[in-house]
């Protein structure tokens, strides 16, 4: 019998591959404003949209009928203030943990203090997501599914948030989303569909200590999709390191 080297490696990836384009649906929504040059960055799991493959035909033909699903991916964000009620915010995520890579910044403006228990925010995010026909693991090529080209998704936000003590807070977020898509109509071509759609979006998030836990809801279709994230608030020695990084952001967008 001819040995695997890889076994355990070769069921992970196979569990992983099988969609390169998700987007990123876990947001560390916070509505109060950092002030000027203050900031944090964060890791975090949850999960995002990615179209729903009905069946492959004849081993290449993909049948799809505008079908959303959820999938995994890891999430490496933060947020910086450029000014006293502005704060810039950025996130690359891996949909599928291997799958791709996707990117998303936005901004926001909180209407009330830093200090305040109370806060309310209006902001907006862009993205986008870009997968691959190969991933190269342990010098050996695995080939992906290629099923979608890519993604883009535009969201307009209103977190509303109170804070019960200093470490402990609740944010409620209304969103409203356009997402597309690029969806393969057979494997080995490049010829795709567009895949577009409209939807309103609430979250609640918790945020205790360094730890924020979200809950997700996406209204598509007559049909609610719940999503779900957690995510590690680096402490303040740490965020310190990633300011730079959120500075050139900030040269760039704005």
């Amino acid at each position: 019998m001819k040995n695997n080297k890889y076994p355990f490696f070769l069921v992970f990836l196979v569990w992983f591959l099988p969609s390169c384009v998700v987007t990123n649906s876990l947001y560390v929504n916070d509505p109060t404003p950092l002030g000027k040059n203050n900031g944090f960055g964060y890791l975090g799991g949850g999960t995002g949209i990615k179209p729903k493959i009905d069946s492959i035909t004849n081993g290449t033909v993909i049948n799809f009928s505008n079908k959303i699903a959820a999938a995994p991916v890891l999430s490496l964000g933060g947020q910086i203030g450029i000014g006293d009620h502005m704060n810039l915010r950025g996130t690359v995520h891996f949909p599928q943990i291997i799958g791709g890579v996707g990117l998303k910044a936005g901004t926001q403006y909180g209407f009330f203090e830093k200090k305040s228990k109370f806060n309310l925010a209006l902001g907006i995010d862009l993205g986008g997501v870009w997968g691959r026909d190969s991933v190269k693991f342990l010098g050996t090529y695995f080939q992906t599914p290629h099923e979608v080209e890519t993604a883009f998704n535009a969201d307009f936000s209103m977190p509303v948030s109170y804070k019960f003590k200093e470490n402990f807070s609740v944010i409620l977020t209304p969103r409203y989303c356009f997402y597309s898509f690029d969806v393969r109509r057979d494997q080995n071509k490049t010829m795709s569909r567009q895949f577009a759609f409209k939807v309103p979006v609430l979250s609640l998030g918790v945020r205790i200590h360094n730890f924020y836990l979200e809950t997700t809801a996406i209204y598509y279709d007559n049909n609610f999709y719940p999503h779900f994230g957690v995510a590690y608030i680096f402490p303040k020695d740490l965020t310190e390191k990633t300011k730079s990084l959120f500075k050139f952001y900030s040269i760039i967008i704005l």
